[in-house]
């Protein structure tokens, strides 16, 4: 992820947007759902998802340093003169051909591919995002069963690839507190 913020900082006009979509993909967010985001799916806290993958409606809280990022994005586009209302698409394109239009799943791509590329991270895609996000919620100790309600996962055995790195992190862990050794040493 060092990497990935580092190479937003070489972006020029989509650097806005950009580093407002890789703070909503670094919380899991699915491409086709961010695709369906409005300004109104965000309060300023939580991003609602009424339509997901699964068909359950979903909340998604929010960072504070991506709701900030996320505000910013917002507030930028209305100096620029963008009329927002809750119908107006969160992410919009930058492509010549769609310019102001809501930011398309292929787009999505697009972008995480240019980041990608800047940052020296080969097939970068996001849903790699949504992986880390997952074993990062494990990692930092999140019960999992509320780790798969974040991440709008319906089967235990689908979210199961998510548990392998953190399980095996603690499991580590374990041994060498049992040894009464530090991890580090």
């Amino acid at each position: 992820m060092e990497r990935v913020w580092a190479a937003l900082e070489l972006l020029r006009e989509t650097k806005q947007r950009d580093t407002a979509l890789v703070h909503i993909l670094s919380h899991g967010l699915r491409a086709g759902e961010i695709v369906q985001l409005n300004v109104g799916s965000f309060d300023g806290k939580l991003l609602f998802l009424p339509d997901t993958k699964t068909n359950e409606p979903r909340l998604v809280p929010l960072r504070k340093d991506s709701r900030d990022v996320l505000e910013e994005y917002l507030r930028s586009r209305s100096v620029a003169g963008e009329e927002l209302n809750s119908l107006t698409p969160l992410m919009i394109s930058h492509h010549a051909s769609y310019q102001g239009e809501r930011l398309s799943y292929h787009g999505i791509y697009f972008a995480v591919e240019k980041i990608g590329e800047l940052a020296g991270i080969e097939d970068l895609h996001p849903h790699q995002f949504r992986y880390t996000y997952a074993t990062d919620l494990l990692l930092l100790g999140v019960d999992p069963s509320h780790a798969r309600k974040l991440t709008g996962h319906q089967s235990e055995k689908a979210f199961r690839r998510y548990t392998l790195r953190s399980e095996q992190e603690a499991a580590i862990a374990a041994y060498y507190r049992a040894i009464g050794e530090d991890e580090a040493e």
